[in-house]
């Protein structure tokens, strides 16, 4: 039959194991070197070579804020796109086109004008 494998009770994946495993146990013998040439271990042997823990939790700290200010920007031109339209059509839906940043307001795809350009 398959065999399964438990961490913590809880069913584990190949995957899981072999990330823990190689946390867990440290294998010596001919091909001992083998933990080098994987590439997620580099970084992180290359700081604590280099002492630079403090540095990288700041590297770490400064990609997430970068992260959540490119999220907060987005939901901020989502947002300025939907004033955009809102403001063009006042709300009523189906007029098709939009205000530019100008607010210029371009031809509509079908080239009729909708009920907001009447």
């Amino acid at each position: 039959g398959r065999s399964r494998a438990w961490i913590n009770d809880q069913p584990a994946g190949v995957t899981a194991l072999r990330e823990i495993g190689a946390r867990l146990v440290e294998v010596h013998g001919q091909h001992e070197t083998v933990g080098l040439l994987d590439p997620k271990t580099h970084r992180g042997m290359l700081d604590a070579y280099g002492g630079l823990a403090a540095e990288r939790g700041a590297v770490a700290a400064a990609h997430d804020r970068l992260k959540s200010a490119e999220t907060a920007l987005a939901s901020l031109r989502s947002e300025a796109e939907t004033a955009r339209v809102v403001q063009h059509d006042g709300g009523r839906s189906g007029c098709g086109r939009r205000a530019g940043a100008a607010g210029e307001v371009p031809e509509a795809r079908s080239g009729a004008p909708g009920p907001c350009c009447d």
